[in-house]
């Protein structure tokens, strides 16, 4: 599966923005999706959590985990959360993840667009970091966003088949 774009939300402000998957991350989009199929039992099917030092991003460390065709992940900065992020795979998957909201959350994601997409949550700890760290972990909420998106997409197809 290759996805042409996917969209990314930003609750809080209610910004879209459209990432394409052009040739230039392609590579990298690969080497995430390889580690997470790799781990896609333990990640999808047990929900354990999995622990990576993103490549590149010295101190930050993140956790992935969800379910059929939803993964949940969160970028850490040391110790601090900097970044709560969903993928969604579809629109029925963004359907059962409002079912479970409170209302002052459904109120934050009602504007979320059409799967497939991506929400990232910044958290204050994000704004203190360094502008080029700020910058190089929005890019890679953008390759997570389109490995993931790979990952569920094969193993759905694998268990239709």
């Amino acid at each position: 599966m290759e996805l042409e774009k996917i969209s990314i939300y930003n609750p809080v402000t209610k910004n879209v923005f459209e990432q394409y998957n052009l040739p230039e991350i392609r590579s990298a989009v690969e080497a995430i999706y390889l580690e997470l199929n790799n781990n896609f039992e333990a990640l999808f099917k047990r929900k354990e959590l999995l622990s990576l030092a993103p490549i590149g991003l010295i101190d930050f460390t993140m956790e992935i985990t969800g379910y059929e065709g939803t993964g949940i992940y969160k970028i850490f900065y040391r110790d601090n959360l900097v970044v709560l992020g969903e993928v969604f795979t579809d629109n029925l998957e963004i359907d059962k993840f409002f079912e479970n909201l409170v209302v002052e959350l459904k109120n934050l994601y009602r504007e979320i667009p059409e799967a497939p997409v991506i929400t990232i949550n910044f958290t204050k700890e994000f704004y203190k970091l360094e502008k080029n760290n700020q910058d190089m972990v929005f890019s890679y909420c953008r390759l997570l966003g389109f490995s993931t998106m790979k990952v569920l997409e094969n193993h759905r197809k694998i268990v239709v088949n």
